[in-house]
């Protein structure tokens, strides 16, 4: 049968030079730092992909086409990502959810 190596006097785990721990953990510290930076990077890109629900006036709405007003009188106008907003009664814009 395959034996690893042997095991130290004392028959515990091999002991781990101080350098390599050092640098084990300064890496692991990395890691850890990237991992929240990539997680606020995340966050950031959805809060911009997503963009606000409500504008305070036409002019704040993006790129589109307004649309016939329905039977209520809603008026309705359609962006070029295909999200539909209608006005409220103080003239400003909201997102269809």
């Amino acid at each position: 049968p395959l034996r690893g190596p042997p095991l130290p006097p004392g028959g515990g785990e091999p002991s781990i030079d101080l350098a390599q721990q050092s640098v084990a953990e300064e890496i692991s510290e990395e890691i850890k730092a990237d991992d929240v930076v990539s997680t606020e990077d995340v966050v950031v890109q959805d809060e911009v992909k997503s963009g606000p629900k409500t504008v305070a006036s036409w002019q704040e709405l993006p790129n589109g086409n307004y649309l016939e007003p329905d039977a209520k009188g809603t008026v309705w106008y359609r962006d070029v990502d295909d999200n539909s907003w209608y006005q409220n009664a103080d003239e400003t814009w909201s997102m269809w959810e």
